[in-house]
């Protein structure tokens, strides 16, 4: 029976998991295996470099491990310092004396002809010792949020279309079952190129105004996407409110009923957004068209786009109705799902403040779920697998 981790390893386990920093029996068999290799036995320092090798992500997480390490009754691991008496022996075993301050007059002559003597300088001022004293990390003031980064990445990671790209390298066992039951003889393997994901996804990310106070946040989603996810096929983009008012917005004085809180009546006469500004950073300085933006995620691409997410309040943070954004909105996700297939909404405000403002009419029309839980995460996830999600009046 193999026996269970030290009761170091089970505190330190302990001490992530109140930080929302999950590990699982493959991580703890990591650190096993190390350990039995011969690593991190030389000092604690060791062990915590181990530690954070085999189980940080980011830099983030590795200040995490850490600031749980330091919590941690830890064995001693450290080597005997080098005291006085280490010199002392030194001294007794007839140790190197060349430029003791201490050394005669009669030890010049002592030294062989071709040893240089090094004799100390004086007037100089002293030069302070080096500190090399460790920072204190046991309170490393790393932000909590809802939902941590490798919770993202693992649920991002989700995301996939294998499609068979490239060489053909790998044996289709069932084609050369067939080929070979057809044809009577031996016959060569039918060989098939691999399978890679090919999942392209465009993140559009609302920014400035009513965003402001999920600003860090939704920066910290971003970053798991595209950094820790090691998504290379992740396109973000910023905008601020929507990246352009809708050609359509006359639709809204044909309206029988202004004050119905919905736009059901013209929905199908609201035309996709043909045009607008999209920007490369959260400042809004760089902009691209989005009609040029949409052309790379062209469904004739190869392997096609995946879908697409935009990340906003939708209005939700003022907690009021407005039609004019609700049909410019409405005209910017005709033209993602045209172009893009699949399309979730994340919503940083709490699902309860959803009702009676923009946001709860959007949700009406695509999938909305709250970007600040697991759980939001995890079904957006599911619904860009493809997944379906009702929705009250689909576009």
């Amino acid at each position: 029976m193999t026996p269970g981790p030290p009761t170091f390893v089970t505190d330190l386990i302990d001490q992530l998991r109140r930080r929302a920093f999950m590990l699982g029996p493959e991580d703890v068999a990591a650190l096993r295996q190390a350990l039995a290799a011969g690593f991190g036995w030389s000092s604690r320092a060791a062990l915590e470099d181990l530690c954070v090798t085999l189980w940080a992500k980011s830099d983030r997480e590795a200040d995490v491990v850490r600031a749980a390490f330091l919590r941690v009754d830890v064995p001693d691991l450290d080597p005997p310092a080098v005291g006085e008496d280490d010199s002392a022996e030194d001294d007794a075993a007839g140790g190197p004396t060349v430029g003791r301050p201490d050394a005669g007059p009669d030890s010049a002559g002592s030294l062989g002809a071709g040893e240089v003597r090094a004799d100390p300088m004086g007037g100089l001022p002293a030069l302070p010792a080096p500190s090399f004293a460790d920072v204190d990390r046991r309170l490393v003031l790393v932000p909590r949020y809802p939902v941590s980064d490798r919770e993202i990445a693992q649920a991002w990671r989700r995301v996939r279309r294998p499609v068979r790209v490239g060489p053909a390298v790998e044996v289709d066992v069932d084609a050369s079952l067939r080929r070979r039951c057809a044809s009577g003889v031996a016959t060569a393997p039918v060989l098939v190129a691999r399978r890679r994901n090919a999942a392209r996804m465009l993140v559009l990310i609302d920014a400035g105004g009513s965003m402001a106070p999920y600003a860090d946040y939704v920066e910290h989603v971003r970053a798991a996407l595209t950094e820790t996810a090691r998504s290379e096929t992740t396109t973000v983009r910023y905008f601020h409110n929507v990246p352009a008012p809708s050609p359509d917005r006359r639709l809204l004085d044909t309206l029988s009923d202004p004050f119905a809180g919905h736009l059901d009546e013209i929905l199908r006469r609201i035309s996709p957004l043909p045009n607008g500004a999209v920007y490369a950073d959260p400042a809004l300085t760089r902009a691209e068209r989005l009609a040029d933006l949409l052309d790379l995620d062209d469904a004739t691409a190869a392997g096609g786009p995946t879908g697409a997410v935009v990340i906003g309040d939708a209005g939700a943070a003022r907690g009021r109705y407005d039609p004019v954004r609700l049909l410019d909105t409405i005209a910017l996700l005709k033209a993602l799902r045209e172009r893009c297939g699949r399309l979730v909404w994340l919503n940083p405000t709490p699902a309860g403040r959803w009702a009676g403002s923009t946001a709860g009419r959007v949700g009406r029309h695509v999938p909305m779920f709250p970007l600040a839980t697991k759980a939001g995460l995890d079904a957006a996830v599911e619904a860009l697998r493809g997944r379906s999600v009702l929705v009250e009046a689909p576009l």
